[in-house]
């Protein structure tokens, strides 16, 4: 067996086995990194049994750190897997460097981690140290070992195995890579080896800076296109090197006709390992909205599909797990299902996923219902599983092995880590390391005619064109030192124990990524985006620095290696391009022409379509006519419109019970908002928005209070709370919810959360016409007394009353504008004109400018000829792509 061993070698190595000469095959022969070298060398010793991953070593460790008391005990208290993975590493690079558990002569550090022996399960420094002890026994059958690294820079475990290798006879040879000539003499690619560098801009050397990485993949795989026209071929197969590809690239290849590199994502990306940490997370009470609705949008989820749609519709109308139209959804979900085992069967599972047994105040989770929970996912995944007989589910079928892995890998974490409660910080943590284990996904298999490699030093052999594709400083490896102090370092050293300092490490492996530099022969593209795929900003290689600090001249002028940076590849043969002017944008529209027989106006209409027809009607008529929507968005934050809701339901569960006791409504507002809002608007009850409940809170229940005052100073009563009262007018049916009617002098209120100052603007201008809305139908009931109605805007952040009745009392403000029959009739002007206007077939996106330019309305405001006139609203509006407000200011 000859062996040819880089510790870049374990995700590839170029050119192979097959890469000298003509060989078509090979036999006995291998390019092996650091794994591969430890599993051959166990395989051929008889050695090897479970390999436990770095979380799994990790978690073994919590017990005996919790247990056993030493440095690390404050750190394991707020961090017990952070803080093991830590000492792993200092324990593992004085193992690689020559400690074996010795506490003789060692400082108190190395002698407390000696204890903490009996908990470790082996690592790679283990099992190297245990094929060392081996080969005194056994032959591992090793005829020659090529090293491309030299035995001297290599860590001390590694020099014992190559030593007892060479007392077996293995033939052990040092191979210095010589750098390959270019096929253009002094190119840009020979010159950037060594000092003195001069661009001549040849295409041989390039950094590709596009502005993200789907551009890059573009611009690389036309590139690749354009320059070779068969990569396929036997011929051509060692035409092009890919470093570090990833499914993103394979998916801009495969569309220019391209062979793919087999890229795999290394955590997976199917959204099946996203169901276990969203039922873990659904646990806590209360439950995060946003965890909800990512599990219910999931393609698939343990939740059926029948239901998920109803529970998104419920976290709509009230965001949160619980709510009661959450529980009557589920409860119709199963009053429908027939089969009362499959009824049982569903029934658990929603229960399980959904009971949310953990309060968020104590912030600890109890290792059983972790176990119960992932329990609950493994079952769910084995019984889709089953489910699938298709050949062609072949994808869903992987996807779903990946997340039983998933599920496996955290129970054993779970396990090993033995702790009875976790905190939320410790689940996530532990949950990243079961998916750090899991195999990484191929989106498109390997196909001949492009090679790849996990690493720059995986380049060991000449190459036509390399492309670096994740050139990137991120890329680059960061080494921490052990922080020892002077003396601790004496010590082992002393004791035979070198640790190797980060600079030395970092020489080593600046050695290895210059590979690439040295062996291309024609081309070499760097590929570094401004931003990375998070769209967080990205800086090229320090490679990059290194080839410019060879250019010639002095260091002010060195910048000028910038001239190698492109958005697209400079390529030979160059691919033709035409300019082709881009068309401007199109200008946004005011007017619109329609047949008028598809402009219906509605025989029935609430005041929100009313209003909808009056603010843009080319809005209305796409919405309500068309009955065009945009993407669902399920708002479940804090925002004014949900805290209104809320609002809403608090004064209407609360006045009617409160009389005209100020105190009583304060009290029965503080107990309704304890009890119910953690199931009307989870968000208040998050972590971190403490300060926000408690302020809602007090808004509330003062805003109950003032409101009974003021009824009681005035000499009012509560008559109805969000009633839906119906009349005529504008030629058709109306009908509306008023929030509050109040009496015997009758008065509406609207109860809003905020916009104080625009609501006392629409009293004196005459625009507030949801309140004049609802006063005409008030006036049309049949038990309406014969007075004419008041109305007033309740302001619960402010808990102000407003209002144009200056007799109403009870502290309210009074605003001097016109009255709400006035409002009313200048409604029924602006409807009229809006209905002339449909009449016609016209209508207007009010958000753009009209013939003379003018912008929109920027208030509501009554027009000269009497009518009210509405300001767009486009910030609520989906349709600023079709109307072209969403093209105002765009440039090409």
């Amino acid at each position: 067996m000859k062996i040819r061993f880089d510790p870049d070698f374990d995700g590839g190595a170029w050119p192979g086995p097959l890469g000298s000469g003509d060989r078509e095959a090979s036999a006995g022969e291998a390019w092996l990194g650091e794994l591969g070298f430890v599993d051959r060398l166990e395989t051929a010793l008889g050695l090897g049994g479970p390999t436990p991953t770095a979380g799994e070593r990790a978690a073994a460790l919590v017990p005996a750190l919790r247990q056993t008391d030493g440095f690390w005990s404050a750190s394991v208290e707020v961090d017990p897997l952070g803080s093991a993975r830590e000492l792993l590493r200092w324990r593992d690079e004085l193992v690689f460097s020559g400690w074996r558990g010795d506490t003789r002569d060692m400082p108190d550090r190395v002698v407390a981690m000696a204890q903490l022996s009996g908990a470790l399960l082996a690592g790679i420094p283990d099992r190297i140290w245990q094929i060392e002890q081996t080969l005194k026994r056994r032959s591992a059958e090793v005829a020659r070992l090529d090293l491309l690294e030299p035995a001297n820079a290599l860590p001390l475990a590694w020099r014992a195995v190559i030593a007892g290798l060479a007392l077996q006879g293995t033939q052990v040879e040092d191979l210095i890579l010589e750098p390959v000539a270019t096929s253009v003499a002094k190119s840009d690619l020979s010159a950037a080896r060594v000092p003195g560098l001069q661009p001549k801009l040849d295409g041989s050397l390039q950094l590709l800076r596009p502005d993200g990485p789907w551009s890059a993949a573009v611009e690389v795989a036309a590139w690749l296109a354009t320059r070779t026209e068969n990569l396929a071929s036997t011929d051509d197969r060692d035409s092009v090197v890919i470093i570090s590809p990833t499914p993103l690239l394979d998916t801009e290849l495969r569309r220019f006709g391209l062979p793919t590199t087999g890229a795999g994502e290394p955590q997976g990306g199917s959204t099946l390992l996203e169901i276990l940490p969203l039922v873990l997370a659904l646990g806590w009470k209360p439950a995060a909205p946003e965890d909800a609705v990512a599990l219910l949008s999931l393609p698939e989820s343990p939740v059926p599909r029948a239901i998920r749609n109803r529970l998104l519709r419920a976290l709509a109308e009230w965001p949160a797990v619980g709510s009661g139209m959450w529980n009557e959804e589920i409860k119709k979900r199963l009053e429908a299902i027939d089969n009362t085992a499959r009824r049982d069967r569903e029934c658990e599972r929603l229960d399980a996923i959904f009971s949310e047994p953990v309060e968020r105040r104590g912030r600890s989770y109890p290792v059983a219902e972790i176990r119960k929970r992932t329990a609950l996912v493994r079952n769910w995944l084995h019984g889709r599983r089953g489910r699938l007989n298709d050949p062609e589910n072949i994808t869903l079928v992987r996807a779903i092995d990946a997340a039983v892995s998933q599920c496996a890998a955290f129970e054993r974490i779970v396990g090993l880590a033995g702790l009875e409660n976790w905190g939320p910080a410790d689940i996530q943590r532990f949950l990243d390391e079961a998916r750090h284990g899991l195999a990484a996904e191929t989106v498109y298999p390997a196909e001949a005619g492009l090679a790849s490699v996990a690493a720059p030093g995986a380049i060991a052999g000449p190459a036509r064109c390399v492309v670096w594709w994740n050139f990137s400083r991120h890329s680059a490896p960061r080494f921490a030192r052990i922080p020892f102090t002077p003396k601790e370092c004496a010590a082992l050293e002393a004791a035979g124990i070198a640790l190797p300092s980060p600079a030395d490490r970092a020489v080593r492996h600046a050695q290895r990524w210059r590979r690439p530099l040295d062996q291309t022969s024609e081309a070499l593209i760097l590929v570094s985006p401004r931003a990375n795929e998070a769209g967080d900003e990205s800086h090229p290689h320090p490679l990059w620095d290194e080839i410019g600090a060879r250019l010639d001249g002095d260091q002010p002028q060195r910048a000028e290696h910038d001239v190698f940076r492109a958005g697209a590849p400079y390529a030979q043969p160059r691919a033709r391009r035409a300019q082709q002017p881009l068309v401007p944008p199109p200008a946004p529209a005011r007017e619109w022409r329609v047949p008028a027989e598809l402009l219906p106006l509605p025989d029935r209409a609430s005041n929100s379509e009313v209003e909808d027809m009056l603010r843009c009607s080319m809005r209305w008529a796409l919405g309500r006519v068309a009955r065009l929507r945009g993407i669902d968005e399920i708002d479940v934050g804090i925002s004014g419109r949900s805290l209104g809701k809320l609002a809403h339901a608090l004064l209407e569960a609360v006045l009617p019970d409160a009389g005209n006791d100020r105190d009583k409504a304060h009290q029965l507002a503080i107990q309704w908002f304890d009890d119910h809002a953690p199931t009307h608007m989870a968000a208040l009850f998050l972590p971190g928005h403490e300060a926000d409940a408690t302020r809602v809170r007090r808004i509330l229940a003062d805003s109950a209070a003032r409101f009974t005052a003021f009824t009681h100073d005035a000499g009012l009563e509560l008559q109805t709370t969000e009633q839906t009262i119906e009349g005529s007018g504008l030629g058709r049916t109306l009908f509306g919810i008023p929030d509050l009617v109040l009496g015997p002098k009758p008065v509406v209120v609207d109860a809003k959360w905020g916009g104080f100052n625009y609501r006392r603007r629409a009293l004196e201008t005459g625009t507030a016409t949801q309140l004049a809305f609802y006063a005409h139908l008030l006036g049309q009931q049949a038990d309406a007394p014969p007075e004419a109605s008041s109305v007033a805007f309740f302001v619960l952040s402010g808990a102000r009353i407003l209002t144009t009745d200056e007799d109403l009392g009870g502290g309210a403000l009074t605003v001097d504008g016109p009255s709400h029959a006035e409002t009313w009739l200048a409604l029924e002007r602006g409807f009229d004109e809006r209905k002339a206007q449909l009449a016609r077939g016209l209508l207007l996106a009010t958000a753009n400018p009209d013939e003379n330019g003018d912008g929109p309305a920027k208030d509501d405001a009554i027009t000269q000829s009497g009518a009210v006139a509405l300001k767009p609203n486009c910030m609520w509006c989906d349709f600023g792509g079709l109307c072209g407000a969403a093209l105002i200011g765009v440039q090409r």
